[in-house]
Protein backbone atom coordinates (compact mmCIF):
# COMPACT_ATOMS: atom_id res chain seq x y z
CA UNK A 1 0.00 0.00 0.00
CA UNK A 2 2.81 2.38 0.82
CA UNK A 3 4.46 1.56 -2.50
CA UNK A 4 1.27 2.34 -4.45
CA UNK A 5 0.82 5.59 -2.49
CA UNK A 6 4.39 6.64 -3.34
CA UNK A 7 3.78 5.93 -7.06
CA UNK A 8 0.58 8.02 -6.99
CA UNK A 9 2.40 10.91 -5.30
CA UNK A 10 5.21 10.69 -7.86
CA UNK A 11 2.73 10.65 -10.79
CA UNK A 12 0.88 13.62 -9.30
CA UNK A 13 4.18 15.47 -8.86
CA UNK A 14 5.06 14.80 -12.51
CA UNK A 15 1.81 16.46 -13.62
CA UNK A 16 2.41 19.62 -11.59
CA UNK A 17 4.07 22.46 -13.52
CA UNK A 18 4.58 26.10 -12.69
CA UNK A 19 3.41 28.57 -15.33
CA UNK A 20 4.82 32.07 -15.69
CA UNK A 21 1.85 34.48 -15.60
CA UNK A 22 1.42 38.21 -14.99
CA UNK A 23 -0.41 39.26 -11.84
CA UNK A 24 -3.11 41.79 -12.86
CA UNK A 25 -2.90 43.61 -9.53
CA UNK A 26 0.87 44.01 -9.21
CA UNK A 27 1.62 43.86 -12.98
CA UNK A 28 4.53 41.55 -12.18
CA UNK A 29 5.34 38.04 -13.41
CA UNK A 30 5.03 35.18 -10.95
CA UNK A 31 5.08 31.37 -11.02
CA UNK A 32 1.66 29.72 -10.49
CA UNK A 33 1.15 25.97 -10.02
CA UNK A 34 -0.95 24.11 -12.62
CA UNK A 35 -1.97 20.49 -13.04
CA UNK A 36 -1.08 19.67 -16.66
CA UNK A 37 -1.71 16.68 -18.92
CA UNK A 38 -1.89 15.81 -22.63
CA UNK A 39 -4.97 14.10 -24.06
CA UNK A 40 -7.66 14.20 -26.78
CA UNK A 41 -5.44 16.37 -28.99
CA UNK A 42 -5.12 19.13 -26.35
CA UNK A 43 -2.52 20.31 -23.86
CA UNK A 44 -4.56 21.14 -20.72
CA UNK A 45 -3.36 23.17 -17.75
CA UNK A 46 -5.89 23.30 -14.90
CA UNK A 47 -5.64 25.57 -11.88
CA UNK A 48 -4.00 23.90 -8.89
CA UNK A 49 -6.11 25.85 -6.39
CA UNK A 50 -9.57 27.32 -7.18
CA UNK A 51 -8.88 30.59 -5.36
CA UNK A 52 -6.21 31.74 -7.83
CA UNK A 53 -7.05 34.64 -10.13
CA UNK A 54 -5.43 33.12 -13.25
CA UNK A 55 -7.44 31.16 -15.82
CA UNK A 56 -6.85 27.62 -17.05
CA UNK A 57 -4.98 26.99 -20.32
CA UNK A 58 -6.27 24.79 -23.16
CA UNK A 59 -4.09 24.59 -26.29
CA UNK A 60 -4.72 22.47 -29.38
CA UNK A 61 -1.66 20.30 -30.04
CA UNK A 62 -1.84 20.98 -33.78
CA UNK A 63 -1.52 24.74 -33.09
CA UNK A 64 1.72 24.40 -31.09
CA UNK A 65 4.51 25.79 -33.27
CA UNK A 66 7.56 24.93 -31.16
CA UNK A 67 8.65 23.46 -27.84
CA UNK A 68 12.19 24.27 -26.73
CA UNK A 69 13.87 23.86 -23.34
CA UNK A 70 15.47 26.74 -21.48
CA UNK A 71 17.91 27.08 -18.60
CA UNK A 72 17.55 24.85 -15.51
CA UNK A 73 14.18 23.04 -15.45
CA UNK A 74 12.23 25.51 -17.60
CA UNK A 75 10.79 25.12 -21.12
CA UNK A 76 8.70 27.31 -23.41
CA UNK A 77 5.93 26.51 -25.90
CA UNK A 78 4.84 28.77 -28.76
CA UNK A 79 1.30 28.20 -30.05
CA UNK A 80 -0.72 29.92 -32.74
CA UNK A 81 -3.74 32.12 -32.01
CA UNK A 82 -6.13 34.09 -34.27
CA UNK A 83 -4.08 37.23 -33.47
CA UNK A 84 -0.63 35.71 -34.05
CA UNK A 85 1.35 33.48 -31.72
CA UNK A 86 1.87 33.42 -27.93
CA UNK A 87 4.81 32.05 -25.96
CA UNK A 88 4.16 30.49 -22.55
CA UNK A 89 6.93 29.49 -20.14
CA UNK A 90 6.70 26.55 -17.72
CA UNK A 91 8.96 25.28 -14.94
CA UNK A 92 9.16 21.62 -13.93
CA UNK A 93 10.24 20.34 -10.47
CA UNK A 94 13.52 18.92 -11.85
CA UNK A 95 15.49 18.86 -15.09
CA UNK A 96 14.46 15.23 -15.64
CA UNK A 97 10.78 16.20 -15.44
CA UNK A 98 11.46 19.08 -17.86
CA UNK A 99 13.11 16.76 -20.43
CA UNK A 100 10.24 14.26 -20.04
CA UNK A 101 7.62 16.98 -20.64
CA UNK A 102 9.47 18.31 -23.71
CA UNK A 103 9.75 14.82 -25.20
CA UNK A 104 6.09 14.01 -24.43
CA UNK A 105 4.84 17.25 -25.99
CA UNK A 106 6.93 16.79 -29.14
CA UNK A 107 5.67 13.22 -29.62
CA UNK A 108 2.04 14.30 -29.03
CA UNK A 109 2.42 17.21 -31.50
CA UNK A 110 3.88 14.87 -34.14
CA UNK A 111 0.97 12.43 -33.69
CA UNK A 112 -1.59 15.26 -33.88
CA UNK A 113 0.01 16.62 -37.06
CA UNK A 114 0.03 13.14 -38.60
CA UNK A 115 -3.66 12.64 -37.72
CA UNK A 116 -4.56 16.04 -39.22
CA UNK A 117 -2.67 15.30 -42.46
CA UNK A 118 -4.43 11.90 -42.68
CA UNK A 119 -7.93 13.34 -42.11
CA UNK A 120 -7.43 16.12 -44.69
CA UNK A 121 -6.49 13.66 -47.50
CA UNK A 122 -9.19 13.02 -50.12
CA UNK A 123 -11.33 9.86 -49.88
CA UNK A 124 -13.50 8.40 -52.70
CA UNK A 125 -17.13 9.59 -52.23
CA UNK A 126 -20.24 7.45 -53.00
CA UNK A 127 -22.05 7.55 -56.35
CA UNK A 128 -24.82 9.76 -55.05
CA UNK A 129 -23.66 13.29 -54.40
CA UNK A 130 -23.91 14.27 -50.75
CA UNK A 131 -23.26 17.64 -49.23
CA UNK A 132 -19.82 17.62 -47.60
CA UNK A 133 -18.44 20.14 -45.12
CA UNK A 134 -16.52 22.95 -46.82
CA UNK A 135 -12.75 22.77 -46.84
CA UNK A 136 -12.55 26.09 -45.06
CA UNK A 137 -13.88 24.44 -41.88
CA UNK A 138 -11.29 21.64 -42.08
CA UNK A 139 -8.29 23.86 -42.53
CA UNK A 140 -7.05 26.15 -39.73
CA UNK A 141 -6.82 29.89 -40.43
CA UNK A 142 -3.90 31.07 -42.55
CA UNK A 143 -2.70 33.33 -39.72
CA UNK A 144 -2.28 30.39 -37.34
CA UNK A 145 -0.69 27.86 -39.77
CA UNK A 146 1.69 25.49 -38.11
CA UNK A 147 5.11 24.71 -39.49
CA UNK A 148 4.20 21.51 -41.40
CA UNK A 149 0.82 22.74 -42.74
CA UNK A 150 2.05 23.56 -46.32
CA UNK A 151 3.22 19.96 -46.84
CA UNK A 152 -0.05 18.51 -45.54
CA UNK A 153 -2.05 20.95 -47.70
CA UNK A 154 -0.04 20.07 -50.82
CA UNK A 155 -0.35 16.31 -50.19
CA UNK A 156 -4.13 16.63 -49.77
CA UNK A 157 -4.34 18.61 -53.03
CA UNK A 158 -2.28 16.02 -54.92
CA UNK A 159 -4.50 13.24 -53.52
CA UNK A 160 -7.57 15.14 -54.76
CA UNK A 161 -5.99 15.52 -58.23
CA UNK A 162 -5.14 11.81 -58.39
CA UNK A 163 -8.66 10.94 -57.23
CA UNK A 164 -10.20 13.07 -59.97
CA UNK A 165 -7.84 12.05 -62.77
CA UNK A 166 -8.36 8.31 -62.03
CA UNK A 167 -12.06 8.56 -62.99
CA UNK A 168 -11.43 8.32 -66.74
CA UNK A 169 -14.47 7.44 -68.92
CA UNK A 170 -14.20 4.86 -71.72
CA UNK A 171 -17.15 4.55 -74.17
CA UNK A 172 -17.67 3.12 -77.68
CA UNK A 173 -17.77 6.49 -79.44
CA UNK A 174 -14.91 8.41 -77.74
CA UNK A 175 -11.68 7.93 -75.77
CA UNK A 176 -9.85 10.34 -73.44
CA UNK A 177 -6.10 9.73 -73.20
CA UNK A 178 -4.18 11.13 -70.25
CA UNK A 179 -1.56 13.77 -71.07
CA UNK A 180 1.37 15.20 -69.14
CA UNK A 181 0.13 17.48 -66.36
CA UNK A 182 1.95 20.73 -65.72
CA UNK A 183 0.83 23.29 -63.20
CA UNK A 184 0.19 26.78 -64.60
CA UNK A 185 3.08 29.13 -64.31
CA UNK A 186 3.44 32.88 -64.55
CA UNK A 187 0.35 33.49 -62.43
CA UNK A 188 0.28 36.55 -60.12
CA UNK A 189 0.57 36.20 -56.36
CA UNK A 190 -2.32 34.73 -54.45
CA UNK A 191 -5.07 37.19 -53.50
CA UNK A 192 -7.85 36.83 -51.02
CA UNK A 193 -10.44 36.25 -53.80
CA UNK A 194 -8.44 33.29 -55.17
CA UNK A 195 -8.19 31.72 -51.72
CA UNK A 196 -11.95 31.97 -51.17
CA UNK A 197 -12.61 30.57 -54.70
CA UNK A 198 -10.25 27.67 -54.01
CA UNK A 199 -11.93 26.88 -50.70
CA UNK A 200 -15.40 26.95 -52.26
CA UNK A 201 -14.27 24.72 -55.15
CA UNK A 202 -13.00 22.03 -52.76
CA UNK A 203 -16.41 21.53 -51.12
CA UNK A 204 -17.41 18.56 -53.30
CA UNK A 205 -15.39 15.69 -54.77
CA UNK A 206 -16.33 14.45 -58.28
CA UNK A 207 -18.71 11.47 -58.44
CA UNK A 208 -17.36 7.98 -59.14
CA UNK A 209 -17.96 6.91 -62.74
CA UNK A 210 -18.13 3.31 -63.94
CA UNK A 211 -14.95 2.26 -65.75
CA UNK A 212 -15.00 -0.18 -68.63
CA UNK A 213 -12.23 -2.77 -69.02
CA UNK A 214 -9.57 -1.84 -71.57
CA UNK A 215 -10.07 -3.22 -75.05
CA UNK A 216 -7.48 -4.92 -77.21
CA UNK A 217 -6.95 -1.77 -79.23
CA UNK A 218 -6.20 0.13 -76.05
CA UNK A 219 -3.62 -2.45 -74.91
CA UNK A 220 -1.84 -2.61 -78.28
CA UNK A 221 1.63 -0.97 -78.25
CA UNK A 222 1.82 2.42 -79.87
CA UNK A 223 4.95 4.20 -81.11
CA UNK A 224 6.39 6.77 -78.76
CA UNK A 225 6.37 10.31 -80.12
CA UNK A 226 7.14 13.72 -78.70
CA UNK A 227 3.74 15.07 -79.73
CA UNK A 228 1.00 15.16 -77.09
CA UNK A 229 -1.54 12.37 -77.14
CA UNK A 230 -4.58 13.35 -79.23
CA UNK A 231 -7.96 13.59 -77.60
CA UNK A 232 -10.79 12.13 -79.65
CA UNK A 233 -13.77 14.43 -79.22
CA UNK A 234 -17.14 12.86 -80.01
CA UNK A 235 -19.99 14.63 -81.72
CA UNK A 236 -22.08 17.13 -79.86
CA UNK A 237 -25.13 14.90 -79.89
CA UNK A 238 -23.27 11.85 -78.54
CA UNK A 239 -21.26 13.56 -75.70
CA UNK A 240 -22.56 12.46 -72.29
CA UNK A 241 -22.76 15.11 -69.54
CA UNK A 242 -20.26 13.20 -67.32
CA UNK A 243 -17.40 13.83 -69.79
CA UNK A 244 -17.84 17.60 -69.80
CA UNK A 245 -18.15 17.57 -66.02
CA UNK A 246 -14.94 15.51 -65.68
CA UNK A 247 -13.03 17.75 -68.10
CA UNK A 248 -14.15 20.86 -66.23
CA UNK A 249 -13.17 19.25 -62.94
CA UNK A 250 -9.70 18.42 -64.34
CA UNK A 251 -9.16 22.02 -65.44
CA UNK A 252 -10.44 23.19 -62.09
CA UNK A 253 -8.06 20.76 -60.36
CA UNK A 254 -5.15 22.15 -62.39
CA UNK A 255 -6.05 25.68 -61.35
CA UNK A 256 -6.40 24.56 -57.73
CA UNK A 257 -2.98 22.90 -57.83
CA UNK A 258 -1.45 26.09 -59.19
CA UNK A 259 -3.15 28.05 -56.43
CA UNK A 260 -1.90 25.58 -53.82
CA UNK A 261 1.66 25.85 -55.17
CA UNK A 262 1.52 29.60 -54.71
CA UNK A 263 -0.08 29.12 -51.27
CA UNK A 264 2.80 26.82 -50.34
CA UNK A 265 5.37 29.39 -51.50
CA UNK A 266 3.62 32.12 -49.50
CA UNK A 267 3.41 29.87 -46.43
CA UNK A 268 7.08 28.92 -46.78
CA UNK A 269 7.94 32.61 -46.88
CA UNK A 270 5.77 33.20 -43.81
CA UNK A 271 7.44 30.23 -42.11
CA UNK A 272 10.87 31.72 -42.88
CA UNK A 273 9.76 35.11 -41.57
CA UNK A 274 8.35 33.43 -38.46
CA UNK A 275 11.65 31.61 -37.93
CA UNK A 276 13.57 34.86 -38.32
CA UNK A 277 11.20 36.58 -35.90
CA UNK A 278 11.67 33.77 -33.37
CA UNK A 279 15.46 34.02 -33.73
CA UNK A 280 15.24 37.79 -33.32
CA UNK A 281 13.01 37.31 -30.27
CA UNK A 282 15.52 34.86 -28.78
CA UNK A 283 18.34 37.32 -29.43
CA UNK A 284 16.36 40.16 -27.85
CA UNK A 285 15.54 37.96 -24.85
CA UNK A 286 19.26 37.19 -24.47
CA UNK A 287 20.12 40.88 -24.71
CA UNK A 288 17.37 41.66 -22.19
CA UNK A 289 18.76 39.02 -19.82
CA UNK A 290 22.26 40.48 -20.22
CA UNK A 291 20.94 43.99 -19.57
CA UNK A 292 19.07 42.74 -16.50
CA UNK A 293 22.28 41.14 -15.23
CA UNK A 294 24.15 44.41 -15.84
CA UNK A 295 21.43 46.34 -14.03
CA UNK A 296 21.62 43.87 -11.16
CA UNK A 297 25.40 44.34 -10.92
CA UNK A 298 25.00 48.12 -11.10
CA UNK A 299 22.37 47.95 -8.35
CA UNK A 300 24.75 45.92 -6.17
CA UNK A 301 27.54 48.45 -6.81
CA UNK A 302 25.15 51.28 -5.98
CA UNK A 303 24.17 49.60 -2.72
CA UNK A 304 27.85 49.13 -1.87
CA UNK A 305 28.60 52.77 -2.66
CA UNK A 306 25.64 53.84 -0.52
CA UNK A 307 27.00 51.76 2.36
CA UNK A 308 30.43 53.35 1.97
CA UNK A 309 28.81 56.78 1.81
CA UNK A 310 26.94 56.10 5.04
CA UNK A 311 30.17 54.97 6.70
CA UNK A 312 32.01 58.10 5.50
CA UNK A 313 29.12 60.30 6.66
CA UNK A 314 29.19 58.67 10.11
CA UNK A 315 32.96 59.14 10.34
CA UNK A 316 32.63 62.77 9.27
CA UNK A 317 30.04 63.39 11.98
CA UNK A 318 32.36 61.82 14.52
CA UNK A 319 35.23 64.06 13.41
CA UNK A 320 32.94 67.08 13.59
CA UNK A 321 32.04 66.17 17.18
CA UNK A 322 35.76 65.81 18.05
CA UNK A 323 36.48 69.17 16.41
CA UNK A 324 33.69 70.82 18.41
CA UNK A 325 35.09 69.35 21.63
CA UNK A 326 38.58 70.58 20.76
CA UNK A 327 37.18 73.99 19.91
CA UNK A 328 35.44 74.22 23.26
CA UNK A 329 38.63 73.08 25.02
CA UNK A 330 40.66 75.68 23.15
CA UNK A 331 38.16 78.38 24.12
CA UNK A 332 38.43 77.27 27.76
CA UNK A 333 42.24 77.41 27.56
CA UNK A 334 42.07 80.91 26.12
CA UNK A 335 39.82 82.02 28.96
CA UNK A 336 42.20 80.48 31.50
CA UNK A 337 45.14 82.19 29.80
CA UNK A 338 43.37 85.55 29.92
CA UNK A 339 42.63 85.07 33.61
CA UNK A 340 46.28 84.17 34.23
CA UNK A 341 47.43 87.30 32.40
CA UNK A 342 45.10 89.43 34.49
CA UNK A 343 46.45 87.86 37.67
CA UNK A 344 50.05 88.44 36.51
CA UNK A 345 49.27 92.09 35.84
CA UNK A 346 47.74 92.49 39.28
CA UNK A 347 50.71 90.81 40.90
CA UNK A 348 53.08 93.09 38.98
CA UNK A 349 51.21 96.18 40.14
CA UNK A 350 51.24 94.92 43.71
CA UNK A 351 54.96 94.27 43.47
CA UNK A 352 55.60 97.82 42.23
CA UNK A 353 53.48 99.25 45.03
CA UNK A 354 55.42 97.27 47.60
CA UNK A 355 58.67 98.35 46.03
CA UNK A 356 57.72 102.04 46.32
CA UNK A 357 56.60 101.51 49.85
CA UNK A 358 59.95 99.93 50.73
CA UNK A 359 61.68 102.95 49.28
CA UNK A 360 59.56 105.30 51.41
CA UNK A 361 60.28 103.23 54.52
CA UNK A 362 64.00 103.28 53.79
CA UNK A 363 63.90 107.10 53.53
CA UNK A 364 62.06 107.39 56.84
CA UNK A 365 64.54 105.02 58.51
CA UNK A 366 67.47 107.04 57.23
CA UNK A 367 65.87 110.26 58.43
CA UNK A 368 65.27 108.79 61.84
CA UNK A 369 68.85 107.61 62.02
CA UNK A 370 70.08 111.04 61.16
CA UNK A 371 67.96 112.61 63.83
CA UNK A 372 68.97 110.07 66.47
CA UNK A 373 72.65 109.88 65.78
CA UNK A 374 72.91 113.58 65.02
CA UNK A 375 72.28 114.56 68.67
CA UNK A 376 74.89 112.27 69.98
Amino acid sequence: MEHHGGDADEASAKRVLKRKVKNPRTNLFEWVKYRCHVGDGFFLCEKFSPDTETASLRVLLANILSVHPKAASRFEITHATPNGHISTEFMAPTTQHCALWVRTLKEAIAEAVQVNSTTTSCSVPPTTQQEQPPLQQKLPPLESQQINTPHALLSSAQSAINCQSSNAVSTDNFKISSGTFQPPTGRPDLASEEISTHLRAKEHCPPVLALRPPSASTLSPTPVSNEPNPVTIPSRHSTPPAVSQLTASEHEAEEQLGILVRVESVLKQLELENKLCLERETQLRQELANMQDSMRLMEMERQELLTQLRDVTTEREEWKAVARRKQSEMTQVRDDLQIARDEIRLLTNEQLRLHHRNKDLAVHVQRLDTLVYGKF
